[in-house]
């Protein structure tokens, strides 16, 4: 948040980076978007005062969510290991005598997924922007806790 809480499209492709990074080792869309990505979102949305029940959730809570189950739509297909069905759809290739490794899937999906993780976060930024741009006082927080987290 200190680096990229700036500004919300910032928050949206740190949050769709934490995803891309996490992608090759776990396994399961759902463990990662659910268990990681999600509670990040939504601590970060509280943070800036954007909550789904009280009216505020177009503040940026909507985007990042957004921003988040997009990346991982993305992210889900970039890694042969990020979500289960890459490997039965590997397999089933195989039956035909066409062998993919993790490598040429990971090559082939490179120039798509990076195109798509940088473009569609600005997309939903256009068709759904957030209410709230721009951010100080979170990041001044951020700054401050981390400080007290990493002693």
């Amino acid at each position: 948040m200190a680096a990229l809480g700036k500004k919300t499209l910032g928050l949206g492709y740190g949050l769709i980076t934490t995803d891309l990074v996490l992608a090759p080792a776990i396994p399961s869309n759902t463990a990662r978007a659910g268990g990681i990505v999600f509670p990040l979102a939504k601590s970060s949305a509280k943070a800036f005062g954007s909550e789904p029940d009280d009216g505020t959730a177009r503040k940026i809570g909507a985007f990042l969510i957004q921003a988040a189950f997009q990346g991982n739509v993305v992210t889900s297909a970039m890694f042969l290991t990020a979500m289960a069905a890459n490997p039965l759809a590997a397999k089933m290739a195989g039956e035909m005598h066409i062998n993919v490794s993790w490598e040429q899937w990971a090559v082939a999906a490179v120039v798509p997924g990076i195109l798509s993780l940088v473009l569609v976060p600005l997309f939903i930024y256009k068709v759904n922007p957030p209410g709230s741009k721009r951010h100080r006082e979170p990041v001044k927080w951020a700054k401050r806790n981390w400080r007290r987290w990493v002693r």
